[in-house]
Formats: structure tokens, sequence, C-alpha cells
């Protein structure tokens, strides 16, 4: 952390995917074990420096959330009144620990205008990228999947702009 800070690189770990899995599963013990937010909380304090943040996946932490669409929103207000998001990864899912299927952003159970206003109010100034995208035989290489997941989050950015 001294490096990256003496050379003001912000340094942005990406949980375990999928999150929440049991200590010692398949021969690891993972950080972000067993409870996503409180391990979230707890590597954030190893260090506390404005260097050491995330590189916050949102479907990542969802998998890891019994209720993502009530327990998600927290966790970026957490992450993001403390500056510690470096990056965003939008992606969303249907259901949650244990039992989740990847989605397109419209069709998830995350509200992603409420995680967007939240990061417009805390002055987040990093890039926000399209995550995993389903898969459809007329597109092999996700590339219109992954061009509606950037019009999406370029749509969420100017909704969240234009309404205070």
């Amino acid at each position: 952390m001294p490096v990256a800070q003496q050379h003001n690189v912000r340094l942005a770990c990406h949980p375990y995917d999928p999150p929440g899995l049991p200590f010692g599963y398949q021969g690891a013990d993972n950080w972000d074990s067993p409870n996503v937010f409180d391990a979230i909380k707890r590597y954030e304090a190893i260090v506390d420096s404005p260097f050491n943040g995330f590189q916050l996946c949102l479907g990542t932490v969802a998998e890891g959330l019994k209720n993502p669409a009530k327990d998600v929103v927290p966790v970026v207000e957490y992450l993001g009144r403390k500056g510690k998001i470096y990056q965003v990864h939008m992606r969303n899912i249907k259901g949650g620990l244990g039992e989740f299927e990847e989605v397109y952003p419209d069709e998830g159970v995350m509200n992603f205008f409420a995680v967007m206003r939240i990061l417009r109010d805390t002055k987040f100034a990093y890039s926000i990228c399209p995550d995993h995208m389903p898969h459809h035989r007329d597109d092999p290489k996700s590339l219109q999947a992954f061009a509606f997941g950037a019009g999406y989050i370029k749509a969420l950015i100017q909704a969240v702009n234009s309404r205070r």
C-alpha cells in the first residue's frame, strides 16, 4: 500500500466470484466468506487508506447476498460514502446467495437507477463497465449484448443526471 500511495495508484479488490462460500470450500479460505458485506468491511479496514478500495462488481456482490434487491444498495452506499469504489462492473442477476442466474441489466433484481444515484451523489469519478452478459446464438461473441450494456449504463447516467 505505501508503494501504491507513493505512485498515486489506487488498488481495487474484486470480490471472489461467487462470494459467500464456506471457509475451507474446496480447500480455500476465501476472504469474502461467509457474509460478503461484512467481509468487504473487514478487508477495507485492514489498511485504512484512500488507495485501498474496490472494483465493485455488483453481480458478484449480489451473488453473495440473500436478498440482493434490498441488500446491494447499502453496500454501494457504504463504499461510495467512504470513496472506496474505483470501478464498477454492472451485471444483474435473478436470485441470490447459492442460486442465481446472470441476466441483462434490465432483467434482474437490482435497482441500477438507485445505484447510479448513489454513485452520482458520492461523486464517483471512475469507470462503469458492462459485465457478463447472457449469450445467444445470434450474438456468439456477445458484441450486441455488451453494446446493450454500455447503452444501458449511458442511459442510466443521463437519467440520474437529469433528476436531482
